[in-house]
């Protein structure tokens, strides 16, 4: 069975960061690891957590759309009626 990983790498080669699971950036290597896979300063990556929590997708959108915007609209389905 395949598993998909997601955080910092434990061991073994590099591999392109993923922007999935939690963010923990307790350890100081856990910190690197998710300011690269996100590509955001320290001040940005602690404002996004404080803001929608711990969760790398939660966090990965809101630096995209940024602390300052609205999220983006939902779409508008016609009913057909």
């Amino acid at each position: 069975m395949n598993s998909i990983e997601s955080g910092p790498p434990q061991g073994g080669g590099p591999r392109r960061p993923q922007t999935r699971g939690r963010v923990d950036i307790a350890a100081e290597g856990d910190l690197a690891y998710w300011l690269k896979a996100l590509d955001t300063t320290q001040p940005q990556l602690l404002a996004a957590i404080a803001a929608v929590g711990d969760d790398a997708a939660a966090v990965s959108a809101y630096l995209k759309r940024g602390s300052g915007s609205e999220p983006p609209a939902a779409e508008q389905i016609p009913d057909g009626g």
